[in-house]
């Protein structure tokens, strides 16, 4: 059984998730993106979030996103052009991971436990290219994993100048679902599959006319998409995904965010249907205050049901998450933050609360 005072009703996301649909008429964070009204083909050379940032994107985290600025002797923005048509960028985390002891008496009267962990890792370290190999019409872009498990992340051809304001990207890239969060072990990326760690080949097609935003990709095995209503003060999106491998995986979510005076709020609530007739869902809650302009204060709430034929309360998994990062100048970050696990008391290692020190450099 699921004991845990901090158990939140079941309904809690979808009133969570209501605020921000009512309120309406997925590496800078969703929030950074609902915060500010912007889409994240704004920041982002991958239109639908994450990796190498535009040149506003560029312009914004040195002005905008850190407390102060920090100039050079020539007060000048710093530029990751390499020439006219040639520039990079990178991202680099590090992590400090302290696991609390967790014990556990069985009904034989046994006592296990899981002690104290200590871990200093390196969670990110990622190199960006981007050759713009004909201004406004086609560029190619490669994203490198150096660390911790080189590897290659992406690696696109990127078309513009579609109608509509369209493009059409082909090569190796991240899928368009849901908010893309950079932290993997959220349940509604790590469940759904679409994380940063599980890019696919193919291809995929975008358009992102005045406050929309519709994306489509289609690999070997599945086919994923994203519609949008972006405005100013929040948005609402519905993403959907079909294998087309010969299983019957299949799921659908809905993502909302809202954002008001120094507030800002995401939500987003997946379904899964898996091939042997197994339904879960994911669900997840973020609230973000701006104590100040480069201090974010963050709390979020994730609940995990295995299997919805199973009361929750038997089998659900929650984790309650609140800390505060912090931008001190430009191309770098400082985050701290106590997460509390709760799952069947049998499974000590999903049952141990952390807390994590992070340090971010990026560009």
């Amino acid at each position: 059984m699921l004991r845990s005072k901090l158990f939140i009703p079941y309904s809690l996301p979808f009133i969570v998730l209501s605020i921000g649909i009512f309120q309406q008429s997925l590496q800078a964070e969703p929030y950074i993106a609902v915060r500010t009204g912007f889409k994240c083909s704004q920041c982002h050379v991958n239109m639908t979030g994450g990796g190498k940032r535009t040149d506003f994107g560029n312009i914004y985290i040195q002005r905008y996103l850190s407390s102060q600025f920090v100039s050079n002797s020539s007060r000048k923005n710093f530029s990751p052009q390499l020439s006219e048509t040639i520039s990079v960028g990178a991202n680099f985390r590090v992590k400090n991971i302290i696991k609390y002891s967790y014990s556990h008496i069985d009904t034989a009267a046994v006592r296990t436990i899981a002690n104290n962990e200590y871990l200093l890792d390196i969670t990110e370290g990622n190199f960006y290219l981007e050759a713009k190999l004909i201004p406004n019409l086609f560029s190619f872009y490669f994203d490198q994993t150096i660390s911790p498990n080189p590897d290659n992340r992406e690696a696109f051809g990127l078309l513009y100048g579609l109608p509509f304001r369209g493009y059409l990207k082909t090569g190796k890239f991240l899928l368009p679902y849901g908010f893309r969060l950079w932290d993997d072990e959220v349940f509604i990326r790590e469940v759904t599959g679409f994380t940063y760690s599980d890019p696919d080949l193919g291809a995929e097609i975008g358009f992102e006319p005045g406050n929309y935003s519709f994306s489509v990709a289609v690999t070997s095995n599945q086919v994923s998409g994203i519609m949008a209503l972006v405005r100013r003060h929040g948005r609402l999106g519905f993403s959907w995904q079909k294998a087309t491998d010969g299983s019957d995986i299949r799921m659908f979510g809905l993502f909302s965010g809202l954002h008001t005076g120094r507030f800002t709020i995401l939500g987003e609530i997946d379904h899964i249907e898996l091939e042997d007739g197994l339904q879960q869902e994911a669900y997840f809650a973020e609230l973000n205050f701006l104590l100040f302009r480069g201090l974010n204060f963050k709390m979020t709430y994730n609940l995990f049901n295995r299997n919805l034929d199973v009361p929750i309360a038997r089998d659900g998994q929650e984790r309650f998450t609140i800390g505060i990062e912090s931008f001190p100048f430009q191309f770098f970050q400082l985050a701290a933050f106590y997460n509390i696990n709760r799952f069947i008391p049998q499974n000590l290692a999903l049952n141990q609360n952390t807390f994590t020190f992070e340090l971010h450099f990026f560009f």
